[in-house]
């Protein structure tokens, strides 16, 4: 919040809520624990995937790799369904300079308290996927998520919080 502060960014505090139900356990046990038809899906996400060439699964969590990634990050969120309004839906949350500026500051001062962490999905070089988290007192709060809407087929969103649960 100091970070934000610094760059002139208004703070205001929200309450939250467990939305997933996620605890600490490996990805085996949440994914065993799960339906059929979750399993089912999953497996059929991972192996369209798969068929798109090499991918690479990353959970960065230092402030170099973290600050190295986040010119990846903003550019899926310019491909993002998100960024662009459409007639089919009602979200359109683009990613102006400020707050592109006030993620990158809080990103910063977080990563260097080793609380913050970007999971991303990359296949053959390019961020597909992310989940930008910010932990405190052993809870992460997601705060951003995006996928390449060109890969939607594969379910890109899906293997960052993969990454997220294996974490933590």
């Amino acid at each position: 919040a100091q970070g934000a502060t610094h760059a002139g960014l208004p703070m205001r505090h929200q309450y939250h809520h467990d939305l997933y139900g996620f605890t600490s356990r490996p990805w085996e046990r949440y994914y065993a624990e799960r339906g059929r038809c979750f399993r089912k899906s999953y497996r059929g996400v991972q192996n369209r995937l798969k068929a798109l060439g090499d991918y690479q699964l990353l959970a960065c969590t230092d402030v170099e790799d973290i600050r190295a990634r986040l010119d990846d990050l903003f550019a899926l969120a310019q491909r993002c369904w998100k960024a662009a309004p459409q007639t089919d839906q009602s979200v359109f949350v683009p990613i102006s300079d400020r707050i592109e500026q006030f993620y990158r500051s809080l990103c910063e001062c977080l990563a260097k308290e080793g609380q913050c962490q970007l999971y991303a999905l990359y296949l053959e070089g390019e961020m597909i996927g992310a989940l930008l988290c910010f932990s405190d007192q052993g809870i992460a709060y997601a705060m951003q998520t995006y996928y390449d809407p060109r890969f939607a087929a594969a379910s890109p969103g899906r293997f960052p919080i993969q990454a997220m649960i294996d974490w933590c």
